[in-house]
């Protein structure tokens, strides 16, 4: 198939790594290290390679509603930001 990539052991090493560094900035990822690579292959490595490792910190889900959040919610952030 044309345009698959063979990745080695070392980049998805270094892709973790530059996932965990830049925080998901994926257009950061490549510029930084991955010039030959599309944001989009990035991406599709990466989760392809956390929904196969369990222990990875790669937690998927749905952004919270404001209607999710609570009084307690609130406090506690009123008690951080006087702490």
């Amino acid at each position: 198939m044309p345009g698959r990539i063979k990745w080695t052991y070392e980049q998805e090493e270094r892709l973790q790594q530059a996932y965990k560094e830049y925080r998901g900035r994926w257009e950061t990822i490549r510029e930084r290290s991955f010039r030959g690579h599309t944001v989009s292959q990035l991406k599709n490595k990466y989760y392809k390679i956390a929904r196969n490792d369990p222990s990875d910190e790669v937690v998927i889900r749905e952004s919270p509603s404001l209607s999710d959040i609570t009084l307690n919610d609130i406090l506690a952030l009123v008690r951080l930001i006087d702490e």
